[in-house]
């Protein structure tokens, strides 16, 4: 959790220096979830790839598990990204760690 902690401190921190509004005349590059067409969304396969694809910025989303840590997952639940069935809430982070995730 400390990576993902670190890694929104230096998005908070490029988007303050950056500014809201992008200072050339081109559209953004936002990477939805990573690169999410080329890696398993929201994981660190899908960041690496977005930043080789130069992506001005990659938007993720994040759950918090029963034992209050924060995950980085879309969906409420783990059913449609890994092998187990259940809401993200009622995991705990350890429990997380062990499904398998689906491509």
């Amino acid at each position: 959790m400390y990576l993902v902690s670190l890694f929104y401190i230096l998005l908070i921190f490029v988007c303050i220096n950056e500014g809201i509004i992008h200072q050339e005349k081109k559209p953004l590059c936002i990477a939805h979830r990573g690169a999410s067409a080329f890696a398993p969304e929201n994981t660190f396969a899908a960041f690496d790839k977005a930043v080789q694809l130069k992506a001005d910025y990659i938007e993720l989303d994040i759950q918090m598990s029963k034992d209050k840590k924060i995950v980085v997952i879309h969906d409420t639940d783990v059913n449609r990204t890994t092998n187990s069935k259940g809401f993200v809430k009622d995991f705990t982070i350890q429990e997380l760690k062990t499904f398998l995730l689906h491509n």
